[in-house]
């Protein structure tokens, strides 16, 4: 655990000792860590109308000042200051996307939520859409900085939907909407809205990676996990008292039904629906359904097996609330709603059957053409590419396995469980391992067979695995779900604890592959010429590349995905004419744990000369 991680931990501590020692304590002091966030934007938007109101006042009243900034071009360096704030603040905020529902279309629906919206004095919904997932919630998205003036969405799941009673679903929506409840605890309802504002704020932030939002992106990605960190316990507590909300809107026994459905639906779906449906791209070129026509037939068909929801119903039940989620366990969220009844009951009759009426048929035609446009192309090429691995693998199966390289080794071992050419994948894996013992894809491989039966073995060789970072989240889900199966709730916890630290390293990852500069560490590619020779065909495809040079950018997250640096210098004025290193990159196709800059002398020249000093020219 590094320092940042330390600290959050802590002050995730002190939060909870100091919520049961003196909450009223407790909740001044979060107060002013709130209006910390909101004061330092305060100031910078007062100081943006003061610089601009100031500067043109100036002007106005003195000619010697508005000749000073003419004459000396004063007006660069203040138009340069104006702009920084005003891109630090004005950050664009998008909507939630999805499938629009409307009142006359849902009056039912509609209804229901008018009566929500009185009996528990919220804000207005300005809209309510359905989106593919199974879930729900409420989205207030700023209209004006983080000041309030929200756009408040009410996103419902297709497979919520499907899976729930209205009844159930009226709980769900409660559930949400008592987070802004005007009957409960105003400043409970306040740093709910701060904790999902600046979290936003963090994440719109890092999506502008210039310079011109540097100084607000700092100070968030300081504040905000602080701030995350100290409100965690108060937002724990909000979810039993939104839980709550929802039983008094319908019901112990409609919210406890929700509660239990939703754990055990969303696994069921996952489990016997989406797994067979994408192991359909071994045979089919397309789906042979559509994946939401497919979904609303199966819903219809199909009613879970009552040891299978058992089985999912148990494992949820073994769950310990942690410091990773905000939401408690089930069994605490049960018993707070003084549920004794444990038990699932399959849907009779789903709420979008209640509520969609013929919108149904057009929210899935709007999901499965949603997802043609996105999916379908990479569906194809799979599709294509495991017919090359099948015969790639029939001619590695005919081969000598001591005279195959490390890599035809490999992939005769992960194709042949990948079309199930082996009896027993340990043997298989374990053979790899023998030649290979230090490859952490065969070290994860055979943890994860380990695990699946149920051999304490393979938590040694996860940990073993997750040495190399692409490994460390699937092995915590692995290691996670099978502690807790058998009931060893801290080690669990460990693990989920390892999951969790992991994504700030996304976070890190993405950052350093979003731009690079003149202040970044360049140095001689440590690939092969092999390996980056596709990128090199591509580059050369265009006639106006004169020469190309390779470098490396040294980056702290993900080592083994390197970050390629290419210089191109164009033939006589191209780079600067036509947009070479834009062009190109517009049509380069890459892989998607590739990261890839190209730029040329006109780009950025002193960035330039630094890739032709320590890299390598390939052409």
């Amino acid at each position: 655990m590094d320092s940042k991680q330390k600290i959050i931990e802590g002050l995730l501590i002190k939060a909870e000792q100091d919520l049961a020692n003196n909450s009223k304590g407790y909740e001044k002091k979060l107060m002013w860590y709130s209006l910390l966030g909101y004061g330092v934007i305060s100031l910078l938007l007062i100081s943006l109308i003061s610089l601009v109101a100031g500067s043109v006042a100036l002007a106005s009243t003195s000619s010697f000042f508005l000749l000073l900034i003419l004459k000396k071009k004063l007006f660069i360096p203040l138009f340069i200051m104006v702009w920084i704030l005003f891109k630090s603040i004005f950050v664009r905020w998008p909507k939630p996307e999805g499938f629009q529902l409307t009142a006359k279309e849902c009056p039912e629906l509609f209804a229901k939520l008018d009566d929500i919206h009185k009996k528990l004095k919220t804000p207005k919904l300005h809209q309510v859409i359905v989106t593919p997932e199974f879930n729900a919630a409420i989205v207030q998205t700023p209209r004006f900085l983080a000041f309030g003036f929200t756009h408040n969405t009410l996103i419902l799941g297709f497979e919520l939907l499907l899976s729930l009673s209205k009844q159930e679903v009226t709980a769900v929506i409660a559930h949400e909407l008592g987070h802004l409840s005007g009957n409960h605890s105003k400043f409970h309802g306040w740093i709910y809205r701060a904790r999902n504002t600046w979290e936003n704020m963090m994440y719109n932030l890092d999506q502008h990676n210039g310079w011109a939002s540097a100084p607000l992106r700092w100070f968030f990605n300081w504040y905000s996990p602080r701030f995350s960190a100290y409100s965690f316990a108060l937002a724990q507590l909000n979810e039993f008292e939104a839980d709550m909300v929802a039983k008094e809107i319908t019901s112990s026994e409609s919210t406890a039904s929700a509660l239990i459905k939703t754990h055990v639906y969303s696994e069921y779906i996952s489990e016997y629906l989406w797994k067979p449906f994408n192991e359909d791209i071994h045979r089919y070129p397309a789906p042979k359904i559509p994946p939401y026509s497919c979904l609303y037939k199966f819903m219809n068909e199909n009613n879970v097996n009552p040891e299978i929801a058992e089985k999912y119903l148990a494992f949820a039940l073994k769950e310990k609330t942690n410091h990773l989620d905000t939401h408690p366990c089930l069994h605490e969220r049960l018993s707070s709603i003084s549920s004794v009844d444990a038990n699932f009951s399959p849907t009779d009759k789903s709420a979008a059957t209640d509520w969609l009426n013929n919108n149904i048929t057009d929210a899935i035609s709007y999901f499965d053409k949603q997802w043609e446009e996105l999916n379908l192309s990479s569906w194809e090429e799979e599709h294509k590419q495991l017919k090359a691995n099948s015969e790639m693998l029939e001619d590695l199966l005919n081969r000598d396995v001591t005279s195959l390289s490390q890599e035809e080794h490999w992939n005769m071992t992960w194709l042949s469980e990948e079309f199930n050419k082996s009896d027993d994948l340990i043997v298989l894996y374990q053979q790899y391992n023998d030649v290979y013992p230090n490859d952490e894809k065969g070290i994860f491989a055979l943890g994860r067979l380990y695990l699946e039966k149920n051999i304490d073995k393979g938590l040694v060789l996860l940990e073993k695995a997750i040495l190399k970072d692409e490994f460390i989240e699937p092995a915590c889900h692995l290691a996670y779900s099978y502690l807790v199966e058998n009931e060893r709730i801290d080690e669990a916890s460990e693990w989920q604890t390892k999951a969790y630290n992991i994504q700030d390293v996304y976070r890190s990852a993405q950052l350093e592959r979003q731009q690079i500069t003149r202040k970044d560490v360049i140095i001689k590619a440590e690939v092969s010429t092999d390996s980056v020779q596709p990128l090199l065909n591509q580059i050369k495809q265009n006639d106006k590349v004169k020469e190309v040079w390779l470098a490396q950018k040294v980056v702290h997250q993900f080592t083994d995905s390197p970050v390629l640096v290419f210089a191109l210098k164009a033939k006589r004025g191209f780079y600067l004419s036509d947009n070479l290193a834009e062009k190109i990159l517009e049509k380069l196709e890459i892989s998607s744990d590739e990261t890839v800059f190209i730029f040329t002398k006109g780009n950025d020249s002193r960035l330039f000369k630094k890739v032709l000093k320590v890299g390598e020219q390939l052409i």
